[in-house]
């Protein structure tokens, strides 16, 4: 319980903190919506015009349009800040040109990231008039081929435009209506398979080219032509023979547009009347309508669509009627600007970590390699004038590396251009800087737990502003995943505020033996994971298994040896005491003489004192007095046993309490006394 009270109470101090902490701002740099990629936009003469730049971004982004690369300065140009609209109230020519948006935010410490969107090209829908030249005649024998010109110099136009062919009478157009024999290329010229006396225009009555514009509602008429027909009866028969096919510049189409291949043959057969037209790959493939392929006008027009880098081949068109055929083939070139290999784009990075831009791209297939990119930091070219330090290009600057970004000072947006010899390409990326996730309460990693203690797993979190909404927490344990609200068995989980532990009280022991192993907790959002691991060791069933089997003999030993130790401190013990009793025996005289047989008061009251002779030595020559006493000679250890040798008596015979009442009665017993012949009293 004093845990669970503990761990409540950090929770508390956390959520405190978070709160105080709160004010740590959330960023994010611009990122453009639209326009992204580069357009051109054509409109009628004096409409209004209103184009949109929309970007996200946090603080919510301010807008700025940029005309021709400069700062608007035109009251005939206006735009918002705040929407972001650009507004052309009459656009004329005067308005055209290239537009770009910039989309900014300012944090709260007064730096700005900027970001640029795609260029628009804004035109008015228009097609400028022909240059005025003489009246150009065209012959033509009825039967045969015969091609008239749009003109030598087309003139400038915008937008989408058709060609169209009139007859013109005075004042009164006639269009030139487009049949099996009558067809009109992609460079407006017009052709007849065969003319007949019909087709004759001469005099007032002459041919025009005319070019209109659906956008500008105008149609520009061209030049007059006269055709004169030279007339033959009856036409005469013709196999087919290829008079134009699609050459020069509308052979180059780049990535993405439509590919347009045209042949006309001329040929005539009163059953057929033209020829028919087949097409063909370069590996003799049949090209039928369907798919990708459009094929049109009478079987003279093959439209690619969409092309790509691999419908660069050449491609073969026959003509066919009964008397014969012919072919022509047209090498399709596709070309494109520099094509992206790996754009730039934006990310988000975890604060002191390298943030990185790739701006690589490549020509199309045969096509010269694009220049190396130039860089822009916040719209402003870098150049020469950046830090090196901070910021590293690898040689051919396809790379970028910003190091060790920081929150309050790196998030910003990058431009990259690359050109080559058909054109530009432009992209944007922006860094976003956030904190990193960071563990505020952390269990102890090492868990070593006994039946009926508690397991903490607690684990709380803080992350940047940004994705705090978007952290989450799981489990791994045991290679399963838990997500959500889900937690391993036995764990009581708190998904609010993350409390997390096991109350193995209320385990089993089998249950109990289950829970040990290692705890993954998992703390990510979209730009981090961390972890952090808890392992769990149970002391129960395990625990006691492992000393009852590795540490018998060790007990054993120790039982014995505590035996044998008691036993040696017993004797011990018992051996002092004894001891000590045998030296603090002290037994009276009487006792002492009573227990060898005697009774000493009998005889002290019989005998008294007496007084003994010297003992005759003759007797007793081993207890001879020594002469010439030389105590070197004593071998060690005697000499106190004869200490009274050398008054004629006996080696001295104390008993333990220093007496030697009765150690002499016993000699005298065995030895009687020598009778003396003195008359001396023997008192």
């Amino acid at each position: 319980m004093a845990w669970m009270v503990s761990t409540i109470l950090q929770l508390l101090f956390v959520l405190g903190t978070l709160e105080l902490s709160g004010a740590d701002e959330t960023r994010v740099p611009p990122s453009i919506l639209s326009p992204t990629e580069r357009q051109e936009l054509v409109y009628v003469d004096k409409e209004k015009v209103e184009v949109r730049c929309s970007a996200t971004g946090q603080p919510t982004p301010v807008y700025k349009w940029l005309w021709n690369e400069n700062e608007i300065q035109s009251e005939y140009i206006t735009f918002s800040e705040s929407t972001g609209i650009l507004t052309i109230p009459n656009l004329s020519t005067r308005e055209e040109g290239l537009f770009l948006c910039h989309a900014s935010n300012t944090f709260s410490n007064g730096r700005t990231a900027t970001a640029v969107s795609a260029a628009l090209e804004i035109r008015v829908g228009r097609i400028e008039d022909f240059l005025s030249r003489p009246l150009e005649p065209y012959y033509g024998i009825e039967g045969n081929y015969v091609r008239i010109p749009c003109d030598k110099d087309l003139p400038v136009y915008y937008g989408a435009v058709t060609f169209k062919w009139y007859t013109v009478i005075g004042s009164v157009n006639d269009e030139v209506r487009l049949n099996e024999r009558t067809f009109i290329d992609q460079g407006g010229n017009l052709h007849f398979s065969y003319v007949l006396k019909s087709d004759e225009k001469t005099g007032d009555t002459l041919y025009k080219c005319a070019i209109s514009s659906a956008k500008g509602g105008t149609i520009k008429l061209g030049n007059g032509n006269s055709l004169n027909v030279t007339s033959t009866a009856p036409i005469a028969n013709s196999k087919p023979r290829l008079m134009y096919n699609t050459s020069g510049s509308f052979l180059t189409v780049e990535v993405g547009n439509n590919a347009r291949l045209e042949c006309v043959f001329s040929g005539y057969t009163e059953a057929e009347t033209v020829p028919r037209i087949l097409w063909y790959d370069q590996d003799g493939q049949a090209i039928t309508q369907g798919g990708r392929y459009d094929i049109t006008a009478n079987g003279r027009t093959l439209i690619i669509k969409n092309v790509t880098e691999d419908d660069e081949k050449t491609y073969r068109c026959k003509g066919i009627n009964s008397l014969g055929s012919d072919e022509g083939s047209m090498a399709l070139n596709i070309t494109s600007p520099p094509i992206w290999v790996q754009p730039v784009k934006s990310t988000t990075v975890v604060e002191g970590n390298d943030a990185m831009f790739t701006c690589t791209t490549r020509s199309a297939k045969g096509e010269q390699k694009p220049s190396p990119p130039l860089w822009a930091l916040n719209a402003k070219q870098m150049g020469s004038v950046y830090d090196p330090n901070k910021y590293q290009f690898n040689a051919d600057k396809t790379t970028l590396t910003v190091k060790s970004v920081n929150k309050d000072t790196d998030i910003a947006c990058f431009q990259c251009t690359v050109a080559n010899s058909v054109g530009m390409v432009k992209d944007d990326g922006c860094i976003n800087v956030i904190k990193p996730i960071e563990i505020k309460v952390r269990p102890a990693a090492q868990q070593s737990v006994m039946k009926g203690d508690k397991v903490d797993l607690t684990v709380v979190a803080t992350t940047d502003p940004l994705y705090a909404p978007d952290m989450t927490y799981s489990w791994i344990f045991n290679n399963v995943n838990y997500t959500g609200d889900k937690a391993p068995p036995y764990v009581t989980y708190d998904i609010v505020n993350k409390l997390a532990y096991i109350n193995t009280s209320e385990l089993t022991d089998e249950e109990f033996k289950s829970i040990g192993g290692l705890y993954r907790r998992a703390i990510s959002h979209p730009v981090q994971t961390v972890y952090v691991d808890v392992t769990v060791e149970t002391k129960l069933a395990a625990a006691v298994g492992e000393v009852a089997t590795a540490s018998f003999s060790y007990w054993i030993i120790g039982l014995i040896i505590g035996i044998i130790i008691l036993i040696t401190v017993i004797l011990f013990i018992v051996c002092v005491i004894c001891r000590r009793k045998m030296q603090e025996a002290t037994y009276p005289v009487d006792k002492k003489e009573t227990a060898a047989g005697l009774d000493p008061e009998k005889e002290l009251k019989s005998s008294g004192f007496h007084d003994l002779s010297r003992v005759d030595f003759d007797e007793y020559p081993t207890k001879r007095p020594q002469h010439d006493l030389d105590f070197n000679a004593i071998p060690v250890g005697e000499g106190d046993d004869e200490n009274f040798a050398e008054y004629g008596g006996e080696p001295s015979k104390f008993n333990e309490d220093g007496s030697f009442i009765g150690t002499y009665s016993k000699d005298m017993e065995k030895v009687p006394l020598r009778q003396s012949n003195s008359t001396e009293s023997l008192v």
